[in-house]
């Protein structure tokens, strides 16, 4: 795996068969897109290590966003058209304490209406497909958790925030619902992702980077162990370690129940495993040895 910045202007596709060609790999894919608007943190899968992709999109995330006051548009993001404006002296009237007080009610489990301008499926087809054609689509709600939620930075009618989020947070959606919090509407200028799970921006490599020297690009492979660093960890004795390879199941009693990383002695991730008490958890995704040969 490779942790790309992805740069504004492309899709997440496109990113990702940049690197892949780039660094000549059969197979690649990512964990979690991005708008063309967004940029940040990508990670890559190589190869075998497209197994790793389920685990890590389920990991939390981390943002830092920029939403502008007054002005609302159909895909709640720059990209989009204009649909309301607020008038500008209302807009002026609001300063760096009135959006700390508007933030407050959007910490913990909140409920989200995910844009009309988004990949989930309804009825079968993207909602982005049926929105482009002017079809009014009902979109379920659904509830998300916000861990933490800061203003960082004001210069209105701009107002920049960062987010700690479950998977399936719309950062759009939440910038859009803290204008309307505040009586004037809101739209996304700026998003980037700094986290998912363990892995962080500051390990990334941009894309021109990768493209321009592949050979120092694949030195700054993440291993598949710390690819899923966020999960709970079991680290038993080689005779365990041996058994996992061969497909025989067993306790990990020491661990929360759930999805859990067995790592061995040496550093090699063995495989994820449902951890359930004292029963034998069952393995979700073994990795033989050989995966780890060289990756």
């Amino acid at each position: 795996m490779i942790l790309v910045d992805k740069p504004i202007g492309i899709t997440s596709f496109a990113t990702v068969e940049r690197v892949r060609r780039a660094l000549n790999a059969d197979r690649a894919g990512h964990t979690g897109t991005l708008d063309p608007m967004a940029t940040g943190l990508l990670p890559v899968c190589l190869g075998a290590t497209t197994r790793l992709a389920r685990f890590i999109s389920e990991a939390d995330k981390a943002y830092r966003a920029t939403m502008r006051l007054g002005i609302r548009t159909d895909s709640l993001d720059a990209d989009g058209t204009v649909v309301a404006r607020a008038p500008d002296a209302q807009v002026a009237a609001i300063d760096a304490a009135a959006v700390e007080r508007a933030l407050d009610p959007f910490r913990g489990l909140i409920t989200q209406i995910p844009p009309a301008f988004s990949a989930i499926k309804v009825d079968g087809e993207r909602l982005y497909e049926k929105a482009r054609r002017g079809e009014d689509v009902e979109v379920p709600p659904r509830e998300v958790t916000i861990h933490r939620l800061e203003l960082v930075a004001c210069a209105p009618p701009d107002f920049t925030f960062e987010v700690d989020c479950q998977k399936g947070t719309y950062v759009r959606t939440l910038a859009g619902d803290i204008g309307d919090a505040l009586g004037v509407g809101a739209h996304l200028v700026a998003l980037r992702r700094t986290a998912i799970g363990a892995l962080s921006v500051t390990d990334a490599v941009a894309l021109d980077a990768i493209e321009g020297d592949p050979e120092a690009a694949l030195t700054r492979r993440i291993a598949p162990a710390d690819a899923v660093a966020h999960l709970p960890t079991a680290r038993p004795a080689r005779a365990i370690v041996d058994d996992l390879y061969h497909g025989r199941r067993h306790a990990f009693p020491d661990v929360p129940q759930g999805w859990c990383r067995v790592v061995a002695p040496d550093g090699e991730l063995v495989a994820i495993v449902e951890a359930d008490g004292p029963r034998p958890a069952p393995i979700v995704r073994g990795f033989p040895r050989a995966t780890h040969d060289g990756a």
